[in-house]
């Protein structure tokens, strides 16, 4: 026989039968995806993975600041990108060949611990599960982690029955990378290196395994410290969002499936707000670790001055981690469900693998050493979670070994069938956990509901369509028309409209429910700018900023409301400009609004100074960038840069009102060279050459922007004068 032919006839047709059917499941989900208002609809941490990922793509590999979260996900996602653009398809396509490749481990993990058939049979339940095949459709990092701790699982049983170094070493790089997806997973390596230095060996032996483990771990992660280091000086292992996570799930207003804070943030808070808050309270500026670490201090200190409330959340939330409704903090799964077929009608959910798992536990636990292995994993998983907050994300690496747990009750039950007590209380357990997991904890909110509209509120507002934005927020209102921002969309739907006496109306109610909130203030305060009413204008936008400081909105209407107030004098325009600029520092349409309110009122010199510091103002981190977990990221490297090109056209311009022509035909120059759709910069190059007598290369530029910009009045009258 031929080698070619010996590994042909080695080949299980099943499993490739099986995973042509995955493919093509999963293809026709993405298929009615793509015509789906979600496809595009992305929510936070989808734009954020996204967002970050085209940063890697573009260049920025080594990053500017400590990692908020694990970073491995994210730099698999930009190295596709570069690869092969930044489609969503290329993201969804990854989370496909990646359900895949987790179904094949399911197989070979099933083989090896119960069989081929139990193994075939749990690889076709992870093929057709349901909420396996969503995630795998979305911007997160579930799934890959999901493969990378079945990978770890998988050559650490190959380790058991061949106890190699290399074998052992391998499962530490894996749980490693793991780790560099989501940090959670290190609880495994500590109970791994415990559980090696302590089982029945000799003294030597235990210890070099040991050594293995923390030397595979290091490899991956190590690098991971190093780079935070040395980027950031923060000594932070892998991520800073811990702490912030922790508190997040251990808090006054915590409910155990929400990434909530007290008021007045609840579930929108920012980066920008946990960090204010941090300094704040310790009276200086943070790295992104100090930060993690007081909100760590916040948790713990609540947990220890709440203790029976605290074990209440904690029981609830691991009663919310095996619960059958599916839960997500990024968009409402039970009504994206029930508009697929596929995922409506699947007939059975988390209740039925987590009994059968159960079950398979009871009856295998004593004989097999694979089922305690993947009981430990899967109850470690859910205890560790629950420290913090719960939904079907954190929970989704505890699904393939559920389902794996089945392969035990195939395999054993015929074995134990003469036991029949045996398996009658294995069985009875079952039926427990499975009713247990039906227990409604979460009940279906008009909160949870409201959710969906409200997003397809915003994006339709952000493409411009009032109309349907306005129609999404009614829903809303019909709903609860008390839920936060709700009567806010309401608001700037009305006011984009020009219907000022509406918007004013949801904005006050707005204000009534939730007076904390520094949104609505700065709606008001922006109603009352565009309507001449300057002094109401300042209140509201006063009250904005005095919850909100670091807000730019806040910061730029506030002013303008001064600026354009003839009362106010020139000395309290140029105190209230330094004050905005101090508390934010790191935006271009700030600082271009300031210097622009400065110009207007003849302060020429402090403009100049503003805009000279501006235009070397740098892109803030990424890593730590709220605008990078919205759609519009006005922070992207294309649109910094023409954030900034703006800050040189306006820079050009105070430089020619100070006869300084040669600064301003550089700063011209330089605002053209980021962002060539300036006509203003082209208008004031064209006058700096003119003024300072270089009439050939004014005419030149003038030729350029009437090519450019053919119907723009200032470009044809400054060329008529020219050429008189």
């Amino acid at each position: 026989m031929t080698p070619t032919r010996a590994w042909y006839r080695k080949l299980d047709w099943w499993i490739i039968f099986l995973l042509i059917a995955a493919l093509a499941i999963r293809i026709i989900y993405l298929i009615h995806y793509r015509t789906l208002p979600e496809w595009s609809q992305l929510k936070m941490d989808h734009w954020y993975h996204h967002h970050w990922a085209q940063s890697i793509a573009g260049g920025n590999i080594v990053g500017d600041t400590t990692y908020f979260r694990a970073p491995l996900y994210v730099y698999c996602l930009g190295a596709l990108y570069a690869l092969f653009g930044d489609s969503l398809w290329v993201g969804r396509m990854f989370g496909l060949a990646i359900g895949l490749v987790t179904i094949l481990l399911v197989y070979l993990i099933g083989k090896r611990s119960f069989g081929r058939t139990a193994g075939i049979i749990a690889a076709s339940l992870e093929a057709v599960y349901p909420i396996n095949i969503y995630f795998e459709g979305e911007l997160l990092l579930d799934p890959l982690f999901t493969l990378l701790v079945l990978a770890a699982l998988y050559r650490f049983l190959i380790w058991h029955e061949k106890s190699t170094a290399r074998n052992l070493l391998v499962t530490a790089v894996l749980l490693g990378l793991a780790a560099i997806t989501r940090p959670t997973v290190l609880i495994f390596g500590g109970v791994l290196i415990v559980w090696l230095l302590i089982r029945r060996s000799d003294l030597r032996t235990r210890i070099v395994n040991a050594l293995v483990v923390v030397g595979g771990l290091a490899v991956i992660i190590l690098p991971i410290f190093i780079r935070n280091v040395a980027v950031a000086g923060d000594p932070v292992l892998i991520a800073s969002q811990g702490g912030i996570n922790l508190y997040i799930g251990n808090n006054d207003a915590a409910d155990g499936a929400s990434s909530i804070m007290p008021e007045p943030y609840g579930t929108i808070w920012r980066i920008r707000d946990i960090t204010h808050i941090a300094e704040n309270a310790e009276g200086r500026t943070l790295k992104p670790g100090e930060i993690s670490d007081y909100w760590e201090r916040q948790a713990s200190d609540w947990i220890l001055s709440q203790p029976l409330e605290a074990a209440g959340l904690y029981v609830r939330k691991l009663g919310l981690s095996i619960g059958n409704r599916e839960i997500s903090n990024n968009r409402n799964i039970d009504a994206f469900f029930a508009g697929t077929a596929y995922f409506k009608y699947f007939p059975f959910g988390f209740a039925l693998i987590f009994g059968l798992a159960v079950v398979g536990v009871i009856i295998a636990w004593g004989s097999s050493f694979e089922v305690r292995v993947m009981a430990i994993v899967i109850a470690g998983f859910l205890l560790v979670n629950s420290a913090f907050f719960v939904n079907s994300r954190f929970r989704q690496p505890t699904i393939p070994l559920l389902i794996l747990l089945t392969g035990a009750v195939i395999v054993y039950v015929p074995e134990l069938w003469r036991k029949r007590r045996q398996l009658l209380l294995a069985f009875g357990i079952g039926i427990l956990a499975y009713a247990l997991s039906w227990i409604p904890r979460v009940p279906a909110s008009s909160g949870i509901n409201i959710q969906p509209l409200l997003s397809r509120a915003l994006a339709a507002y952000s493409d411009g369509d009032t109309r349907t934005s306005l129609a999404y927020a009614r829903q809303a209102m019909q709903l609860n028309n008390t839920y936060p921002e709700v009567n806010l969309t309401m608001g700037v739907d009305y006011f984009r409209l020009q219907m000022t006496d509406s918007a004013r109306y949801y904005f006050d109610r707005e204000i009534a429910l939730h007076p904390d909130r520094p949104k609505a203030y700065t709606n008001l305060g922006s109603l009352y700018l565009v309507n001449g009413q300057f002094a109401e204008a300042r209140q509201f936008l006063e009250k904005a900023r005095s919850l909100q400081p670091y807000d730019e909105t806040a910061g730029m209407l506030w002013i303008r409301a001064l600026a354009r107030d003839s009362s106010v004098a020139d000395t309290a325009v140029l105190a209230g400009v330094r004050a905005v600029l101090l508390a934010v520092t790191d935006d271009p349409s700030v600082v271009h609004e300031a210097a622009a309110a400065l110009a207007q009122r003849g302060r020429l010199n402090e403009a100049a100074d503003i805009l000279s510091r501006g235009v070397t103002m740098k892109r803030p981190a990424i890593e730590m960038d709220d605008y990078a977990f919205e759609r519009d990221f006005p922070d992207s490297p294309e649109r910094f840069t023409r954030r900034i090109a703006r800050l040189y056209a306006l820079l050009g311009y105070v430089y020619g009102m100070q006869k300084n022509y040669d600064g301003a035909v550089r700063a011209c120059r330089a605002a053209i060279e980021r962002d060539s759709t300036i006509v203003d910069a082209y208008v004031n190059l064209a006058s700096g050459l003119w003024s300072r007598g270089d009439v050939a290369q004014a005419d030149s530029i003038l030729t350029v922007a009437t090519t450019r910009f053919p119907d723009n009045p200032q470009v044809r009258e400054l060329r008529s004068r020219l050429r008189k």
